[in-house]
């Protein structure tokens, strides 16, 4: 996908039109377009792909869902129009700031501090593993180590975090002691 940062980045795309098409094809789509004028107020189906595509960061799933078409169909449709569709990895980067936005905010309703805060106090100050802080906020392993390396945290080496469970088990292993000779 062309990144489009400039007006001239958009001017210079070749976009078509709804009326370009075969006409077997068109009289679908002029309808298609007529209420996408009509519910989101947009001058053209080209643009309010292109404005939801490129700066809402709509996927073609949602976009698909709200033209009440199917998946293929959508991006086939984006494809004849000339609106440039995103490869894997932009839509991966797309996901994971998706992701971190979520959980940021999730942590924020939670335990009423950022994400940065929350997780460099679970890991270091609390010897949370990455598992542990995954687990209790609902996230994935992976994500909170992508999360991690973004912010710059640091991230325990595999000795210290086996120091640092092995000495989590001793201390469980003397409170449980402690409330048998209770």
């Amino acid at each position: 996908m062309t990144q489009l940062q400039y007006l001239q980045d958009i001017i210079d795309l070749e976009i078509k039109s709804v009326n370009d098409m075969p006409k077997r094809k068109r009289e679908r789509y002029l309808r298609i377009e007529q209420r996408v004028k009509r519910r989101y107020k947009a001058p053209s189906l080209p643009a309010y792909l292109l404005y939801e595509y490129q700066f809402n960061n709509q996927k073609i799933s949602s976009l698909s869902r709200k033209l009440r078409l199917s998946y293929s169909r959508t991006y086939n449709l984006m494809c004849f129009l000339g609106v440039p569709t995103r490869n894997i990895l932009e839509a991966n980067r797309i996901n994971k700031i998706n992701n971190r936005l979520v959980l940021e905010q999730r942590v924020r309703e939670q335990y009423g501090m950022s994400l940065y805060r929350y997780i460099n106090k679970r890991h270091h100050k609390n010897d949370y593993s990455i598992r542990d802080m995954a687990k209790e906020i609902g996230a994935t392993y992976q994500t909170i180590h992508n999360i991690m390396k973004a912010l710059g945290i640091e991230i325990r080496t595999r000795e210290e975090a086996i120091a640092v469970r092995a000495k989590k088990i001793q201390k469980n292993k003397k409170k449980k002691a402690r409330k048998k000779g209770k």
